[in-house]
């Protein structure tokens, strides 16, 4: 098929495709889906038997998203709305984005991490708000360094 690694003799990549491959491993996602998606895991269909939840208009996808990415660990969170979302939403994004910009503006040499963090909850807390994912993460080969919610 195009666009796929082709595999040769006994299943295996060929030669071409493997190093592409071992480059880019996905090997878990957290996601969740809904009108209020507040919590996150496994997707319950991948290790119980039902079938997936079907997606509906106003509904959040949430995902978070681990990969290797040339022999390093990576981390992302992606979030995709369906239709036309509860307000919350609109007032979450704008006050994240706002946490954003202050982590930003603080990261700078000399800072350390709570510092940045400090900065960055400071819009939440002034918005009322608890941040659901860590604030920040590191590239650490020991173990993610980051500041979750208060």
């Amino acid at each position: 098929m195009r666009g796929r690694p082709a595999a040769g003799r006994h299943g295996r990549l060929d030669e071409a495709s493997e190093p592409a491959v071992r480059a880019l491993v996905a090997f878990i996602v957290h996601l969740c889906s809904g009108p209020d998606p507040v919590g996150i895991g496994l997707p319950i269909w991948g290790y119980r038997p039902q079938a997936p939840r079907i997606l509906q208009d106003g509904d959040v996808i949430r995902a978070e998203v681990f990969c290797n990415v040339g022999m390093r660990s990576t981390q992302h969170q992606a979030t995709v709305a369906k239709g036309e979302v509860p307000n919350d939403f609109e007032r979450a994004a704008v006050v994240a984005r706002g946490s954003y910009d202050a982590g930003v503006q603080a990261l700078r040499p000399g800072r350390t991490f709570s510092d940045v963090v400090e900065e960055m909850r400071k819009p939440l807390l002034a918005a009322d708000c608890e941040p659901v994912y860590p604030l920040i993460h590191t590239l650490n080969p020991i173990h993610a360094m980051a500041a979750g919610p208060c």
